[in-house]
């Protein structure tokens, strides 16, 4: 049998772990790679498979080179495969079988070939079971539309020829996605085969195992073989949509409301976790030549670099298919990419300038075909306008393709007084209660205002709201959408509010303010909620940005919270609460959660509640947060919406809220605890820091990371808070311990919150904002128009048909008006005009007296926060002789580890390794071994191991792994303690033997590996993982693991990489590879089985932060 794949050149790694398993399993077989998007000889083959490109099929150059540009990565590989399939036959091969590249095999294959030269065509349906409509996915709707059978596997033999040609035919033009043509790419087109050709259809659930069938093919371990329960060993596992950087997640194709998730398949995430490991391993990904992770898919861009977007596919099919009805006209292909460009420029008409590639783009998007009703006529010109301003943020458009634009016009508005309101007011999310803040603020200003409500949220719609009647268009509009929704909202409002003065009011969350630029231009002006987000945006634009001093509600009564309603536990709790459509990374859950096991790690401290909605929107990320607090039952997660009275007795009856998030354009749910007089734990960090300060907030320190990519909205060149989590978890345990403490400082909290929030200061602020905007208004046409106004105007053309000329009885019934009249409306458009100047002479000054008093008024809360600061002082300078006192003691803690560390220049008779001039030595036989060197004199390092000969004394027999010298076997041999040792230094464990204890020059992998299960009663290892790799590290526990009988210890000894002096012994053997963090020793002791596990100091002050500082070394000891 020959085996074939296709990828492009990035996907190789998936293709060559693929040919891997598969000759682990089939070594008889032939295996090949076609890489669609490799010239010939660009990529070579290894011993697992060999290398094909489109060159070698039999397929005619100009076709591909059309292929190549009607179809994305995905439907290009998988129309190439009735020709790969064609190349294996016509090879000689009896049996030509396809497999996906992100396939595992996992057995023998043999039962396939069998098969395919009984009934030629060999299929696997998706599922062989029916599955329950319970509204999860993959439905049996959902596989109807993809195609009964998978074809992420095929098998043919040479009597199959006739249905290659037939796919052929099909897949040449037609091997796109669209489900309104009832096409699925190459699948779809397989469900005719059963009445067509000879074929059969593999039912063994042992084979193509994957997301879509999982629920009825559960994994088991056999006898460590993994089995398909009740069906026999798996065949091949299909690991279609996983991606290791998301590890939690079992397919990328379905990460809202999955059928499986890994949380309940535990063998289903061992299988990912190697998968992983194997995609991502150098020496398997890198593939020949070692630059493939890096290569771009040749295709999506044409030669001169071009995008090619899914719209040009879809234009130039169209294309290829009209003229293969002709037979002549063929568009060019990729390789010309000149003349690609060329051909989508041309415009469809010559008295039009909507060109070909815009003429596809609107065919193609429904919106656009509603705002453009002619492209082709006379919304021509608006069309192509349209296309040059969203060019930056629209995907779809591609600048190298558009015409040129046509110079356009602005209208004019005249002047109200008033405002437009528009927002998500019945949205329960933090920008809708943005906007309902802003209402309240202007109807408390007195100022007229209507409301647009803007329903767009996919936030759940039913917070009440009090809409207001008047339907006046008044030309100041504040928007409260955010900027990445503004252009959207713009495009969908009442085109009279784009004639005004228009005010975006934004909240944003990290430091740097992406390329919202069409944003931008829409506003004249920007509000937000905080300083820290001005300062972000301001750098972004020349217009102004003004911070709104948001309200904050005063704090209703509500009734007693019904914990058993909510399945809360009695006892005092902590709470969070955050919506999964903030961005899960931002809001940092994970942090809070491994903040709050820090600080009570045995579960013996008050409960978490983390409240969330949106979760189903994020399957993904609430399982990552499921699984996060699987192990604590003092973790409660609530995940639906609550009722307003809720949330507040919620807010009203916790210890304490908890905010470790890294950026927030303002943190309402913080001030709203504030208010409540509850003390708040905080990231000292962004929006926050406005209404917050040491003396009324718990602040955690931080070091400022890069945003990782993939972060929602946020750019990755841009930065943002790592909180500092244990400091986290101390503020924790001190808010717990301190309740008194803790409730003056909520006091103190309440009380700032309610003077820097009043709604009065938001409502002053709006309307000295609102009549500045008015005034601009007014300004704007005296600039364009010396007449200055419409009534002006208007009355100027009354006195032009005053004075005309009129004939006969008109002229005389208008007798003695030209004189007396004229004279009397001369003088009444004079007391108009002087009326107007001084108007707009009283609204300036009043402008610039509300202003000098908006001055004043700051100046005098600033005076009176400073008289409140200095009353803070005390109580800060005392916190700082705490500080000082800490600090003191841990410099004095250095010094004494200092005082520990070895003093190289007694190393050795004659030896001169540091002397006053330097370091250096004059007799090298004098010169101690590395392993000496490293571990310091015996008598020191047997008073060092003498510890543990307490805590092994119940559990021989013992295996120490890099014994060395064998100290720790002296010592256990002194106790009567059973044990063996083993390194690889010959030279050291003759040393050890000398001593007349147990030990063999071996590695301690192999070691661990040939022992029996449950052989040991306690594995040790000191100083020795740091000369591990991090795969070796993970694999020497997990044999550990094994080797280990129940309850059997494992003792790791490391470097502490947090401590000066562990960094500086971890520097000085040029064995090591890295330094091991306590906390991810933890993580892995967890995952690979052991029941419980703790990070001791054996020479600590029992000060858990302090000696993570100051201690060399930390000791992992975990229990089988």
């Amino acid at each position: 049998m020959h085996v074939v794949t296709i990828v492009a050149r990035n996907f190789l790694p998936r293709a060559a772990v693929l040919a891997r398993t598969h000759r682990a399993h089939n070594p008889d077989d032939q295996f090949s790679v076609l890489v669609v998007d490799a010239e010939p000889d660009e990529v070579a083959g290894t011993a697992d498979y060999a290398v094909l490109t489109p060159a070698h099929l039999n397929l005619a150059a100009d076709e591909f080179q059309r292929m190549a540009l009607i179809y994305d990565v995905t439907e290009l590989s998988t129309a190439l495969k009735p020709w790969a399939l064609e190349l294996l036959l016509d090879g000689g091969a009896e049996v030509a079988t396809y497999l996906d590249p992100d396939i595992a095999v996992y057995a023998s294959l043999h039962e396939i070939e069998e098969l395919s030269l009984e009934h030629g065509i060999v299929l696997t349906p998706h599922t062989t079971r029916p599955m329950p409509r319970d509204g999860l996915a993959p439905s049996e709707a959902q596989i109807m539309g993809a195609g009964v059978y998978n074809l992420g596997f095929i098998a043919v033999d040479q009597g199959a020829r006739p249905m290659l040609t037939w796919w052929q035919e099909r897949l040449l033009r037609d091997s796109v996605s669209a489900p309104t043509e009832m096409l699925f790419a190459d699948q779809r087109w397989i469900d005719l085969v059963p009445g067509y050709f000879r074929h059969t259809v593999l039912t063994d659930p042992t084979y193509n195992v994957a997301y879509w069938n999982l629920d009825t093919r559960p994994l088991v371990r056999v006898d460590g073989a993994v089995h398909v329960e009740g069906y026999g060993p798996l065949r091949f596992f299909h690991f279609s949509g996983y991606e290791p950087d998301r590890p939690w997640v079992l397919s990328k194709y379905h990460l809202d409301r999955p059928r499986v998730v890994l949380s309940e398949q535990p063998v289903v995430a061992d299988l990912c976790r190697e998968y992983a490991a194997w995609i991502t391993d150098p020496a398997i990904g890198a593939g020949p030549g070692g630059a493939v992770l890096d290569m771009r898919y040749r295709f999506d861009r044409l030669p001169d670099g071009t995008r090619v977007t899914r719209v040009m596919r879809h234009a130039m099919r169209e294309a290829v298919i009209d003229s293969d009805g002709s037979g002549v006209g063929y568009p060019p292909g990729w390789r010309d990419g000149e003349a690609v460009r060329a051909w989508f420029r041309e415009p469809v008409r010559d008295d039009c300038p909507t060109n070909r590639y815009l003429y596809a783009l609107w065919q193609a998007r429904g919106d656009l075909r509603r705002h453009f009703v002619a492209p082709l006529g006379g919304d021509g010109a608006a069309f192509v306008e349209w296309a040059w301003s969203w060019a930056p943020v629209d995907a779809d458009l591609v600048v190298e393709l558009l015409p040129e634009p046509e110079p356009g016009s602005q209208a004019v508005v005249g002047r109200a007084r008033g405002v437009n309101l528009a927002g998500y007011f019945t949205a329960e999310m933090g920008v809708g209660e943005m906007g309902r803040l802003l209402v309240d603020a202007v109807r408390v200003a007195g100022l007229p205002c209507s409301t647009l409500l803007d329903t767009t949220s996919v936030s759940r719609q039913q917070h009440p709201f009090d809409a207001s009647p008047d339907q006046t268009r008044y030309p100041v509009t504040v928007a409260a959408v955010n900027a990445d929704q503004f252009p959207r909202w713009a495009r969908e409002s009442d085109p009279a509010l784009r004639e005004g003065h228009t005010v975006g009011m934004w909240a944003w969350e990290v430091e740097e303010f992406p390329e919202y630029d069409e944003a931008l231009e829409l506003v004249n002006e920007v509000w937000t909620l905080s300083s820290f987000s001005r300062e972000a945006i301001a750098r972004a634009t020349d217009k102004p940005v003004h911070v709104i001093p948001l309200p904050i509600r005063e704090p209703e009564p509500v009734p007693p919270l019904d914990r058993a309603a909510l399945g809360l536990p009695e006892g005092p709790y902590l709470l969070f609460a955050f919506d999964y459509l903030s961005v899960f990374e931002r809001k940092n859950p994970l942090g809070l959660v491994d903040a709050f096991c820090r600080a009570f790690p045995d579960g013996d401290g008050p409960a978490l509640v983390i409240k969330s909605m949106n979760g189903d929107r994020f399957r993904s990320d609430r399982e990552r947060l499921r699984a996060s607090v699987a192990a604590r039952p003092d973790i409660t997660l609530l995940e639906d919406y609550l009722h307003k009275d809720q949330l507040g007795a919620l807010m009203a009856e916790c210890t304490a809220y908890v905010s470790l998030h890294r950026a927030e354009g303002y943190g309402l749910t913080m001030a709203e605890a504030m208010a409540r007089g509850r003390p708040v734990v905080a990231t000292a960090y962004s929006g926050n820091m406005d209404f917050m300060d040491s003396a009324t907030a718990l602040l955690v320190p931080y070091d400022l990371v890069p945003v990782p990519s993939g972060s929602g909205p946020y750019p990755s060149s841009t930065v943002w808070a790592e909180p500092d989590l244990q400091r986290a978890a101390a503020h924790l345990r001190w808010v717990v311990q301190h309740p008194e403490e803790a409730a003056t400082l909520g006091a103190r909290a309440a009380t700032s919150v309610r003077q820097r929030g009043s709604i009065r200061r938001t409502a002053e602020f709006v309307t000295e904002r609102v009549d500045a905007a008015l005034i601009t208004a007014a300004a704007a046409p005296e600039e364009r128009d010396p007449e200055a106004t419409r009534a002006e105007r208007a009355i100027k053309r009354a006195r032009r048909a005053v004075r005309a000329p009129a004939a006969g009885g008109r002229l005389r019934w208008l007798g003695g008006f030209d004189e007396r009249q004229q004279a009397r409306f001369d003088e009444v458009l004079r007391a108009l005009g002087m009326v107007r100047r001084r108007a707009d002479r009283a609204l300036r000054v009043a402008y610039e007296n509300r202003r000098e008093l908006r001055r004043l008024t700051e100046r005098f809360e600033g005076l009176e926060a400073g008289v409140a600061t200095g009353r803070l002082q005390k109580a800060r300078v005392a916190g700082l002789a705490d500080d000082v006192a800490k600090l003191r003691e841990r410099v004095e803690a250095e010094a004494r580890a200092m005082g520990r560390r070895r003093d190289f220049s007694a190393a050795g008779a004659g030896q001169r390794l540091r002397g006053e001039d330097g370091l250096g030595f004059d007799h090298p036989d004098d010169v101690p071994a590395t392993a000496d060197l490293v571990r310091g004199p015996e008598s020191e390092v047997l008073e060092q191991v003498t510890p543990y000969a307490s805590l092994l004394s119940a559990h021989g027999p013992v295996l120490d792994v890099g014994c060395g010298r064998g100290e720790l076997l002296r010592v256990l041999a002194e106790h009567g303690t059973e044990a063996h040792g083993v390194d690889l230094d010959a030279d050291q464990v003759n040393r050890a033997k000398a001593h007349g204890v147990d030990a063999t020059v071996d590695d301690g992998l192999s070691a661990l590996a040939a022992s029996a299960a449950g052989q040991w009663g306690a594995v040790v290892t000191l100083r020795v993982i740091e000369q591990f790799a991090p795969a070796d590290v993970r694999r020497l526990l997990g044999e550990a693991r094994r080797a280990l009988r129940p309850d059997g210890l494992l003792v790791v000894e490391a470097v502490n990489p947090h401590a000066p002096g562990g960094l500086e012994s971890f520097w000085i053997d040029p064995d090591h590879v890295r330094p091991y963090d306590p906390e991810a020793l933890l993580v892995l002791a967890k995952e690979c089985g052991y029941r419980s596990a703790r990070i001791e100091f054996l020479d600590g002050s029992g000060d858990l932060e302090h000696d993570l500082r100051t201690s060399a070394a930390y000791t992992l000891i975990a229990t089988a």
